[in-house]
Formats: structure tokens, C-alpha cells, sequence
């Protein structure tokens, strides 16, 4: 009797070179792998990265992810997970498979978050107004090079916890005014 892990290799030799809309090795993928790089076979065409959930209910396919993970210090992130939010900015072309598990809280005026319904973990942060994603770059997994740039909020970071990182820095005044919201 073969392992998952070969018949996972039997059944897909490469999922590097997978098609775009071939996901079926996805779902014999322990949730804690994480993300699977999928890169075509074009060089024109734009690699494609895919990030999960912890339990692997909901599937999540950018197509195109900033590299440069920042950190949200307000209140509410805090309050959504315990610390600061790290994510990153993915636009507005952004797939989801397991939708029915996905459950979408209005924290703001200009904005909700999305996360799973099955193992609670946090899916989006998303802008009403454009539909921009701002996801946790953690469901990416570790392969996704990304560089810690910027901290938005720190007027409202707690002093127990500093990161080292030299960052770009915002008070919450200043990104409300950046993008034109009421800070009501």
C-alpha cells in the first residue's frame, strides 16, 4: 500500500508544473503544508500561489501578491488575533475555494474581514470600497519571500512587544488620510 505522499507523486509528478485550474493534488495536501507555488509553463505568464486555512476548508488564489508584508497595529487587528496583523496587500483579483466556509464580519465603516467558519482561521482583511485584499501572508506558507516594510497604526501599538525591522511607519490618522476615510 502506497503513502499519500506517493500517490500524490504518481498521480502528479510535479505540481510545480501543474495547470493553473489543475488543483486536484490540493485536497491530498495536509493542511499543514501550507502554500503550493504553482508556476506555468509560459514565462509570460504570472505565477500563481495558493494559501489555506489551517483545516483546508477554504483555498485562496491571488493573482497577484505584494511581497512586502506589513503589520496593522489598530485595535480591532489586535483584538481579531491577539497581536498585530501581518499581511499582505493582494489587490482585488483574488479566488476562493470552500466559499460556504467562508464567514465575513463589517469591523468598519470601509472595511470587513473574512475567516473560515470550520477552524476560525483569519482568510482577509478587506477594503469596501475597491475590494482590496489584504491577506495574512502566514497562509502562504514559508515559501513565499516576503520582506516586513511597513506598520500602519503604530500610534496604537502596545509597548509589550517591538519589532526590530526597520519600517515605514504610519499613525492611524495618517493611512485614514492616505485613503480618504472618515475616522469615525
Amino acid at each position: 500500500m502506497r503513502c499519500i505522499w506517493q500517490t500524490l507523486a504518481a498521480e502528479h509528478p510535479s505540481p510545480f508544473s501543474a495547470r493553473r485550474n489543475d488543483r486536484s493534488y490540493v485536497k491530498f495536501l495536509p493542511a499543514i503544508v501550507g502554500a503550493i507555488p504553482v508556476r506555468r509553463n509560459s514565462m509570460s505568464e504570472v505565477n500563481e500561489t495558493i494559501g489555506s486555512c489551517i483545516c483546508g476548508a477554504v483555498h485562496i488564489s491571488p493573482q497577484h501578491i505584494d511581497h512586502k508584508l506589513g503589520a496593522c497595529h489598530c485595535n480591532t487587528c489586535r483584538k481579531w488575533g491577539g497581536g498585530p496583523y501581518l499581511s499582505v496587500d493582494c489587490g482585488t483579483d483574488v479566488s476562493f475555494e470552500g466559499e460556504e466556509n467562508i464567514s465575513v464580519f463589517r469591523s468598519s465603516k470601509w472595511a470587513e474581514r473574512g475567516f473560515c467558519k470550520q477552524c476560525g482561521s483569519h482568510l482577509f482583511y478587506r477594503l469596501k470600497g475597491s475590494g482590496q485584499y489584504f491577506i495574512p501572508g502566514a497562509l502562504f506558507g514559508d515559501e513565499l519571500p516576503l520582506e516586513f516594510d511597513h506598520q500602519v497604526f503604530i500610534d496604537e501599538k502596545p509597548s509589550y512587544y517591538t519589532f526590530a525591522n526597520k519600517t515605514k511607519d504610519m499613525t492611524g490618522a495618517e493611512l485614514l488620510a492616505k485613503y480618504g476615510f472618515d475616522q469615525e
